[in-house]
């Protein structure tokens, strides 16, 4: 209707001045005014062809790009669920070939890393015992549960190396620190209630929310140079060895309320805003060595309920002053790592 409106409309007009003319003058400009008509009208219909064409042009990439995401969300999804089947898997290597799995699904999804790295904890957060406790003749059962235990070690351990791996923003010591490439660089929260943690290696670490309360840490549990960007729990954890926390950054709050530490410990010069160790022991005999963070020290030593050695309780003291007792870590964390980024 349009397009009849414009050719009608532009040949009319041409028309009604060729009514005044008279001759072959006449007959000239009517047919002037027809053919210009006839051009008016098909210009303006090429004009909204084109409009219709571009139109159904961005429709049809707007609808692939949304079949292209979708597949590639049933992809993500397909590799995900396969995953997460894998890891129930009886199987050793084919618990460690998921785990491989989601680290290369996090790597190449960004968005979707937090999931990765949520069910990597869900995964340290499933009951386990360490190998080696036997009776002195152990039956042919015993000795293939006790190798089934080994074999989920390996994998418990490759779980937590993968997580340190993607978390840790620079490798080396706080001299020497070079990037790290695996790093994923983010604000990831971390879920380790009640995990059962071997070795634990988080060492440079870059963390928001991090919740290890009643987390159990066997053998050496190391913190070193680590940044707490959020809050931290660290409530009825046990450290069944040593637990280092040298130059630690808690930006946000942090608790060791009713923490116990087996070993020794190293708070050296932690930068925290808030601490809370209430109620938190620690095992003094055989030589063992402490240090606190900033405003907590040991009370007398004697028994505890229901646990061997000699230990001490923690309780409050006078606040100290100065950046290795307390100094609010938010400027000091982050001027820290960001000078060790630029050492590349």
């Amino acid at each position: 209707m349009v397009v009849l409106s414009v050719g009608i409309g532009l040949g009319g007009w041409q028309w009604q001045r060729a009514e005044t003319l008279t001759g072959n003058d006449r007959v000239t400009a009517q047919n002037e005014a027809v053919r210009t008509g006839l051009t008016a009208a098909g210009g303006v219909g090429a004009v909204f062809a084109l409009l219709l064409a571009v139109r159904r042009q961005r429709s049809t990439e707007a609808v692939a790009e949304e079949n292209r995401f979708d597949a590639a969300e049933r992809r993500v999804t397909e590799l995900q669920l396969k995953a997460v089947e894998q890891l129930g898997s009886e199987k050793a290597p084919v618990r460690l070939g998921a785990l491989q799995a989601l680290d290369r699904l996090g790597d190449g999804n960004p968005e979707h890393r937090q999931t990765v790295i949520d069910l990597l904890c869900s995964y340290l957060r499933m009951p386990f015992r360490e190998p080696g406790s036997m009776p002195e003749n152990p039956t042919a059962e015993q000795l293939a549960d006790d190798e089934e235990r080994a074999q989920e070690r390996v994998v418990r351990l490759t779980a937590q190396r993968l997580l340190a791996d993607r978390l840790r923003a620079a490798d080396g010591s706080a001299a020497t620190a070079m990037v790290n490439p695996r790093h994923w660089p983010g604000r990831f929260d971390l879920d380790l209630n009640r995990a059962n943690l071997i070795n634990f290696d988080f060492v440079g670490c870059v963390l928001h929310q991090a919740d290890f309360s009643n987390a159990v840490f066997t053998g050496n549990a190391r913190f070193d140079d680590a940044v707490f960007a959020g809050e931290a729990w660290f409530t009825k954890a046990r450290f069944t060895s040593n637990a280092v926390f040298v130059e630690t950054a808690f930006v946000g709050a942090v608790t060791f309320d009713k923490a116990s530490f087996d070993g020794g410990s190293r708070f050296d010069r932690v930068l925290c805003t808030v601490t809370s160790c209430k109620e938190a022991w620690a095992r003094t005999d055989d030589g063992r060595a402490h240090s606190w963070p900033p405003g907590w020290v040991m009370g007398t030593q004697g028994r505890r309920a229901g646990r061997e050695g000699m230990w001490t309780r923690l309780h409050k003291a006078e606040q100290e002053t100065g950046e290795e007792a307390g100094t609010p870590a938010t400027s000091v964390a982050v001027r820290r790592h960001g000078d060790r980024r630029r050492r590349d």
